[in-house]
């Protein structure tokens, strides 16, 4: 489903049992059992069991694979996810495969979407 709406996905990012800090940077493939949050910069691919929340000043040119892909930083690369959620700041220049999409205002996304039913 395709939908615009408002909600608070950053409490469940305190959560996450792996965390990329603001001023580190990672690059190669993260595989992450449960949840990352990336607040950092990040090049190659990020795959989690969970959930990966991209924060506000994140820069990402990874691929991100994932049940739900939550996003309010900058990505450049394909996401591929159950649930995409671009929240107000988001920018993504990539491609998008997942089955439920929603983007808040002041997103934006350049690329192709799909949705799986």
């Amino acid at each position: 489903m395709f939908s615009s709406r408002k909600s608070d996905p950053w409490q469940r990012a305190a959560t996450a049992q792996t965390v990329l800090a603001a001023q580190s940077s990672f690059n190669g493939t993260l595989h992450v059992e449960g949840s990352v949050r990336i607040e950092g910069a990040c090049a190659g691919a990020v795959h989690a069991t969970a959930t990966i929340f991209v924060g506000s000043q994140a820069q990402v040119t990874a691929t991100l694979q994932a049940q739900q892909v939550l996003i309010a930083g900058t990505v450049r690369a394909s996401i591929q996810a159950q649930v995409v959620g671009l929240l107000s700041g988001a920018q993504v220049y990539g491609n998008i495969t997942t089955r439920e999409f929603s983007s808040e205002e002041d997103s934006s996304f350049q690329g192709e979407l799909l949705l799986l039913e």
